[in-house]
């Protein structure tokens, strides 16, 4: 396999009012101004830089305002709109446009992304051999570095860990992840449905703790008829998105101390 993955960015728009962007007085979260740029923009830096990222396909929430904050995307392969779910606007991208996998998908709110942390995530999803792997980061790791900070983990025996918005989507027969993910989308307000997509017996596994992280993501993997697997990541900034006014503050205050570091480097 090449280490030229493709990337899915998803610059989409939340459904109801978004907090940050309303924050910062722009129509869509991935062109807030943060640390003196539009979000996505650290995003896009980050791929370009990275020795495994390749062409970059973008689902934007509105193309003309991304193309007129963001200057630099002559690069940028394709930039598609999205429509409504985060699921159907990626089946319908990868329907519209020649990206098919293997491909790396990552979000325009994960200003935190570094090519070192793509390289690792990418570097080991090659290596494992499966449909489908996703980035997580160990709770322990991460409060050890942010002990207040207000996150949800998935619990599971020995330890609960934190997605990292890093997907990578390794073979065709991964994309049966997404018929999954349309059908939860759409029974996110129906309990039992969703209860019966997951199997009673995977849920009472899930609330017991009886399997561990490598355990339950494998389990998952096998209920969507997909091989899969957790790469964890070196660092606890892998967690970190953009999602509230906390978070936006946050990861503006660690880009600040980045940029310092560099400069004075």
């Amino acid at each position: 396999m090449a280490h030229d993955f493709r990337t899915l960015l998803l610059a989409g728009k939340r459904r109801g009012i978004d907090a940050v962007a309303e924050a910062r007085g722009v129509s869509f979260k991935a062109i807030v101004p943060l640390a003196g740029r539009p979000m996505i923009a650290w995003v896009l830096d980050a791929l370009k830089d990275s020795d495994y990222a390749g062409p970059i396909y973008i689902s934007a929430a509105d193309p003309a305002a991304l193309r007129d904050h963001v200057p630099s995307l002559d690069t940028v392969r394709s930039i598609e709109p999205s429509i409504g779910s985060i699921c159907h606007s990626i089946q319908k991208l990868l329907a519209d446009t020649d990206l098919k996998p293997p491909f790396f998908l990552t979000t325009a709110d994960h200003p935190l992304l570094t090519p070192a942390l793509i390289d690792h995530f990418l570097a080991a999803a090659e290596q494992q051999q499966v449909d489908f792997a996703l980035g997580i980061v160990p709770e322990t790791l991460f409060r050890k570095a942010y002990p207040t900070a207000k996150r949800t983990f998935i619990q599971c025996r020995g330890e609960g860990f934190k997605s990292c918005n890093m997907f990578a989507f390794l073979t065709p027969n991964s994309l049966r992840i997404l018929d999954f993910w349309a059908n939860l989308e759409q029974d996110r307000k129906h309990p039992l449905k969703l209860a019966r997509a997951f199997g009673l017996g995977n849920m009472i596994r899930y609330l017991l703790r009886l399997d561990t992280t490598d355990g339950l993501i494998s389990r998952a993997g096998k209920m969507l008829g997909v091989t899969a697997a957790a790469i964890r990541m070196p660092v606890p900034e892998a967690a970190i998105d953009v999602d509230s006014i906390p978070d936006l503050i946050q990861v503006e205050a660690i880009l600040t101390a980045r940029s310092a570091k560099d400069s004075a480097a």
